[in-house]
């Protein structure tokens, strides 16, 4: 079920609070974005995805948080996608070839229909960390150049190497995988 809120009284620093609480409440996702209504009023719109069973939690707890009188649903067809995550490990370049010291990142492989990798998703917070600790060992790259280097990776199943930073395909994949 898709829950569409329109709400023109909630402060934006509550946003993150009520976001989190509605996926506590059993939400699968919830999006919000800022708008613009009657009379040059800013409202916030509410998107929500959840399932039909946690629907009234969600909805309750909106209602007494937001003080919305009214909310939209619409019944939805999700398309889901299976996928499988496997690891890439970022090792540095040395003087004397690659340190042993090793950073890990998950990494979605998203399939289509037939099964065949379609698409590459480098966890946001895995390659955060690693860029710290890089950024630590005296290694600057950009977050896009490594998400690059890191999906890159993830697909063909190959070392690549950018600017003193080698990604290496690392088996084994994550329990939990989806088949794909």
């Amino acid at each position: 079920m898709l829950i569409m809120a329109n709400v023109d009284q909630v402060a934006g620093e509550a946003l993150p609070y009520v976001i989190e609480r509605i996926v506590a409440a059993g939400a699968q996702s919830a999006h919000v974005v800022p708008a613009m209504t009657k009379k040059g009023r800013w409202e916030h719109l509410f998107f929500v995805d959840v399932p039909e069973e946690r629907l009234d939690a969600v909805v309750a707890f909106m209602v007494a948080e937001l003080g919305t009188i009214g909310l939209r649903v619409f019944e939805t067809q999700h398309i889901k996608y299976a996928y499988r995550t496997v690891q890439v490990r970022l090792v540095v370049a040395t003087s004397k070839g690659f340190e042993p010291r090793a950073w890990p990142v998950s990494v979605k492989l998203i399939c289509d229909g037939q099964g065949e990798v379609s698409a590459a998703k480098a966890e946001f917070e895995d390659l955060r960390a690693a860029l710290l600790e890089l950024a630590h060992a005296g290694v600057a790259v950009p977050f896009g150049d490594l998400k690059a280097l890191v999906e890159s990776t993830a697909r063909d199943g190959k070392a690549h190497e950018r600017g003193g930073v080698r990604a290496e395909p690392w088996p084994p994949e994550l329990p939990g995988d989806l088949p794909g």
